[in-house]
């Protein structure tokens, strides 16, 4: 999904609607991902975001934000949240991960890792004395 998101904020650039100084962020709806929600991000300009953090109702998302390649996340605190900045901001998109990448996402979601089955400790410690 970050890679989806990183290619969106490119075509902000692109589309000269935002600028390295200016900048778009990311709203995700949830970190549910169970939910239907959890594909949904808003997007908010500098001064939304700026309004919503002063508001203390968005937090990072850490499990999202890459800084180093220019994608800042973050996620509604809650529900409430959510609606209560909808009357207060101005949301100017909104994303939403295509199916096919959301049903990509499901299929790994579902795998469970194999269980771990140790193995013979094949280390063998040096023993150093030192006098």
């Amino acid at each position: 999904m970050r890679l989806y998101l990183q290619a969106v904020t490119q075509r902000f650039i692109q589309d000269m609607e935002t600028s390295a100084f200016g900048g778009k962020s990311f709203i995700h709806w949830t970190t549910d991902e169970k939910s239907e929600e959890f594909f949904k991000f808003d997007v908010v300009d500098r001064n939304a975001y700026n309004e919503a953090a002063r508001s203390g109702k968005i937090l990072i998302d850490s499990d999202m934000t890459l800084v180093d390649n220019g994608i800042e996340v973050y996620v509604y605190k809650d529900e409430q949240a959510k609606e209560d900045l909808a009357k207060q901001i101005i949301i100017e998109d909104l994303v939403i991960i295509p199916t096919e990448l959301q049903k990509a996402i499901r299929v790994i979601q579902d795998t469970p890792f194999p269980e771990f089955v140790g193995g013979k400790e094949t280390y063998e410690g040096i023993r150093i004395t030192l006098d």
